[in-house]
């Protein structure tokens, strides 16, 4: 397909109209704000639903997205809706961490948080901005996950991301990339690690990704295949939606999941299969009706712009690098490299105030020592589970495969001229 007739192409000319219109301001969707009978300023208690799992943020503290269902003043009580954060000291969610499980906060238990678990905050300092938010010293479990099947589900997951940062935090710094490639918590992750990666154009990498998703996808439908390829796709579309039902649907995760699941459906009803442009395009508009708020979000913009500058220029760029790198693997990575970098430097400009073109050769080179770091990080991950005495053996040739990370990261930083 042209490039012509690519950007003319109905679905990505709708979803480019979309993108105008929400990017312009023309357009605008803003999480659902708190509503109740009580004056914000007033609440000193709050009940609701834990939206996703507690993220840290900075000045040592944690923040709980909070679906509302009711507030309560020193003089009255109201039901309530809308969404709000609730911000409380990191010692009341690392009392459940490794390291910290069942001590407790203020002298009394503090529960595992994190999505579907109703809570109760009592809670002080009103912030009206960003969607709303409290600081609380102390939250409670208040009505537990829920009844039935979906209540035991969400509880096992909580419990099963527990267990699993707990056997990683065993691993150092090993564990804690580990985690963060493969759940979205990035609690354990070196800071240097993490520096290195923003100054060398990687910090994408770091944030869950279709890149991790179709590791779990392709082993699935290469093991389902074997009935046949529809077979495949059946397991290779649980394999994902397992994957990000565990690991929380963050916007590139959700983005994953519907170039996946599109496909399915599509072959499910004896449709033609829509090529990379239309899919992206569909899975833009899917997704920025599903979830508007996402809209928003640093990793949606670098998640479809990165797949855009893939989509539409890497040809280009491969075409003006093939007869000056003739090994197609190399000429490839950095074609859809450079295609990505000029995509997405807009929103890391306008976001982060920087762009970092060492990214370019950076990620042809760290990305597959991320791949073999992840597959080696299940497979050791599943083996210390089956035979938990050999989880240090298994973490010494972690941290190896760490090492080989972190030095590649540092050379390509050191090259950036970044501060």
């Amino acid at each position: 397909m042209s490039f012509f007739r690519s950007v003319t192409n109905p679905l990505f000319a709708s979803a480019l109209l979309v993108a105008l219109l929400r990017y312009s301001g023309v357009v605008r969707v803003s999480p659902g704000s708190l509503s109740s009978l009580i004056e914000p300023s007033s609440i000193v208690s709050v009940r609701g639903v834990v939206e996703s799992a507690p993220k840290r943020i900075r000045g040592g503290s944690y923040m709980i997205p909070l679906r509302c269902t009711s507030v309560s003043s020193r003089r009255a009580v109201s039901s309530a809706s809308g969404a709000v954060s609730i911000i409380v000291p990191a010692r009341i969610i690392d009392s459940r961490s490794p390291g910290g499980i069942f001590t407790s906060a203020r002298g009394s238990p503090a529960p595992l948080v994190d999505a579907g678990l109703s809570v109760e905050a009592s809670v002080s300092a009103w912030n009206p901005y960003g969607g709303g938010s409290f600081r609380s010293e102390s939250i409670r479990d208040c009505g537990g996950w829920g009844r039935g099947i979906p209540g035991a589900l969400r509880r096992a997951r909580a419990e099963g991301r527990r267990s699993f940062r707990r056997l990683l935090a065993s691993w150092g710094d090993a564990g804690g990339l580990l985690l963060a490639l493969l759940s979205g918590m990035r609690d354990g992750t070196s800071p240097v690690l993490a520096e290195n990666f923003r100054r060398a154009g990687l910090s994408h990498i770091l944030a869950l990704s279709g890149m991790h998703m179709s590791l779990f996808g392709g082993a699935a439908s290469a093991a389902g295949g074997i009935f046949g390829r529809r077979a495949g796709r059946f397991f290779s579309l649980a394999a994902v939606v397992g994957f990000a039902w565990f690991a929380g649907l963050s916007p590139s995760l959700l983005r994953a999941l519907f170039f996946v699941a599109v496909p399915f459906v599509a072959g499910a009803f004896r449709l033609r299969e829509p090529d990379g442009l239309a899919l992206l395009s569909l899975s833009f508009l899917i997704h920025s009706a599903a979830v508007p708020e996402h809209v928003a979000e640093v990793s949606f913009m670098l998640s479809y712009s990165s797949l855009l500058g893939i989509t539409l220029l890497s040809g280009a760029f491969r075409s003006a690098v093939s007869p000056v790198i003739r090994i197609p693997w190399i000429s490839s990575s950095l074609s859809a490299s450079a295609a990505a970098f000029v995509a997405t430097a807009p929103v890391s400009v306008l976001v982060f105030g920087y762009a970092s073109p060492v990214g370019i050769v950076s990620t042809p080179v760290v990305a597959p020592l991320v791949v073999a770091f992840i597959v080696l990080g299940a497979v050791s991950f599943a083996a210390s589970l089956a035979a938990p005495f050999l989880s240090p053996f298994f973490g010494g040739i972690m941290n190896a495969m760490y090492s080989a990370v972190f030095g590649a990261s540092a050379f390509f930083a050191g090259l950036s001229g970044l501060p």
